[in-house]
C-alpha cells in the first residue's frame, strides 16, 4: 500500500520542494492563509492567497469527517505537502504551499 501511495503522490517540480510532518495550524488572516507544519524540530510557515486552490487529499481514514480549514488542532497524522522554495522575511514564510496529502502514520516517503 505504501508504494500506491508513493506512486500517487505529486512529485515537486523546478522551484518547488517536499516535505513530510505535521500540520499545527491553520492561520486564516487578511494577508492569506499561513499553514504551519512541524517537520522533526524545524516549523515550516506557508502562505497561499488561494486556499481554495491547495489540493488536500487524503490517503487515510484516519480523518474522515474532518473539518479542515482554520480552526482545525493540531493533527497526529502525517502530511506530505509541495511548496514553492520562496522565503520571505517579511511574512516570514517558507514559500507558499502548493499541496497537501495526508498518509497513514506508518507512511515513510523515501
Amino acid at each position: 500500500m505504501a508504494e500506491a501511495i508513493r506512486n500517487e503522490l505529486k512529485k515537486p517540480g523546478a522551484g518547488e520542494k517536499r516535505e513530510m510532518g505535521f500540520l499545527q495550524k491553520i492561520e486564516c488572516t487578511q494577508n492569506g492563509v499561513f499553514y504551519n507544519f512541524m517537520v522533526g524540530d524545524r516549523n515550516f510557515r506557508l502562505l497561499t492567497q488561494h486556499p481554495r486552490a491547495v489540493p488536500v487529499r487524503l490517503f487515510t481514514r484516519d480523518l474522515e469527517g474532518l473539518k479542515f480549514g482554520c480552526s482545525v488542532s493540531p493533527m497526529d497524522t502525517p502530511a506530505v505537502f509541495i511548496y514553492s522554495d520562496k522565503p520571505d522575511e517579511k511574512t516570514k514564510v517558507a514559500g507558499e504551499i502548493l499541496s497537501i496529502d495526508f498518509v497513514p502514520k506508518t507512511f515513510v516517503l523515501e
